[in-house]
């Protein structure tokens, strides 16, 4: 069954859900001993929940956490020391769901007798299933009506940064949320690869200047945007500008997809550039990224992956709006650059926007103050970052 008719048999139950005793929901919450994070899909959107685990580890130690994510985003959260255990929720959360898929994770979720689930996603079929599998505590997303499952609805209005949204979860177990960040987890495996990779690909040794970019990108299981993706010819500018005034090396990272616009890129940039397309696993990626002076990228999960191991990173947004999807950093450690898009609704095009492009949007030049402000000049101490959009 596909998911219109699967969401639509969901949504009749929403009637039982929206009953004064709602679904036996409890007269207080109780603090969590076994919580389940139900975030499948995306990379980026994965990688933006990643504070929830922060928070809640920190709020309540001991506490067993574990995610449910996934196939295609699992690396994101697989080697996270905040996590007991991460759950396969398969292709749920991308594409068409099915009810072998729900049922398979409604039956797992049961099994494992969480305590508390933490929805963080506007899916009504994704709400259902910790409703479907007996947790007491059920908090969750409620845009539209569809989290109708939930004890406690967490109300989805006007243009908030996603991390935001998702960190009210926490806050309704009573939990503080500041100074939290994204996080991902390189393995010392990882860290060998990518100084391998470097060493014997890009002859680059350590201590040298490394900056990564990653042009592509706008692609997810189910959904396309690759308008997100900024000039090729912009990409270069910046890429010659940092390797001659900075030195170092350069590398390009993207998807086996992604082959022909590394190697345009590369084209434009010339030497000490290396291009490596699908060849590393999201760990060794991460890992390079670690490694890195900077980062430039596009909006999407690959650049939040740079925020998410440190790396002081530049993104160029725009069709999509970095007030929902911007980096969650701290200060001084990630820039986020957009010229506003009419037409935007609550943060979000459904497709490319009508009659843009890139010709106004945001220029290489822009780019280069913020890389400066983020980096400094060339020998001179870093500067406090440009955190805001640039207009």
């Amino acid at each position: 069954m596909t998911v219109a008719p699967l969401e639509w048999l969901v949504s009749c139950a929403g009637y039982l859900a929206s009953l004064p005793f709602r679904l036996g929901a409890p007269r207080h919450l109780k603090p969590p001993e076994r919580i389940l994070i139900l975030k499948p899909c995306c990379i980026g959107d994965v990688l933006l929940a990643t504070p929830v685990a922060v928070a809640l580890q920190r709020a309540f130690p001991g506490v067993r956490i574990d995610w449910a994510v996934g196939t295609w985003s699992r690396p994101m959260v697989e080697t996270n020391p905040r996590l007991s255990r991460v759950l396969n929720a398969h292709e749920l959360g991308a594409g068409r769901p099915s009810w072998r898929q729900v049922r398979r994770l409604t039956k797992r979720v049961r099994a494992e007798l969480y305590d508390t689930c933490l929805v963080l996603d506007r899916s009504p079929v994704l709400a259902a299933i910790p409703w479907l599998a007996g947790v007491p505590q059920r908090i969750g997303l409620d845009s539209a009506g569809r989290g109708f499952c939930h004890h406690v609805r967490i109300p989805v209005r006007g243009v908030r940064h996603e991390t935001d949204i998702y960190l009210e979860t926490v806050r309704a177990l009573g939990a503080g949320v500041q100074g939290v960040q994204t996080e991902f987890y390189p393995t010392d495996s990882d860290r060998a690869a990518a100084t391998d990779l470097l060493r014997t690909q890009l002859q680059w040794s350590e201590g040298e200047p490394l900056f990564v970019l990653h042009p592509a990108g706008g692609r997810n299981p189910g959904a396309a945007m690759v308008s997100k993706r900024w000039l090729p010819e912009r990409f270069a500018v910046v890429a010659n500008r940092l390797l001659n005034e900075y030195g170092g090396k350069a590398i390009l990272l993207g998807g086996p997809q992604d082959r022909a616009i590394l190697e345009t890129v590369r084209g434009l940039i010339g030497l000490k550039t290396l291009a490596v397309a699908g060849e590393v696993a999201w760990g060794v990626w991460g890992a390079l990224l670690e490694k890195a002076m900077l980062c430039l990228g596009n909006d999407t999960g690959a650049t939040h992956l740079a925020v998410a191991v440190g790396c002081k990173t530049v993104f160029v947004f725009g069709p999509s709006d970095p007030r929902r999807y911007g980096p969650y950093a701290r200060q001084g450690q990630a820039a986020a650059l957009w010229h506003p898009v009419p037409g935007l609704h609550h943060g979000v095009h459904r497709g490319p926007p009508k009659n843009w492009t890139w010709d106004e949007a945001v220029s290489a030049q822009e780019v280069w103050h913020a890389v400066q402000a983020l980096i400094g000049q060339p020998g001179a101490e870093a500067v406090q970052a440009v955190t805001n959009s640039s207009a």
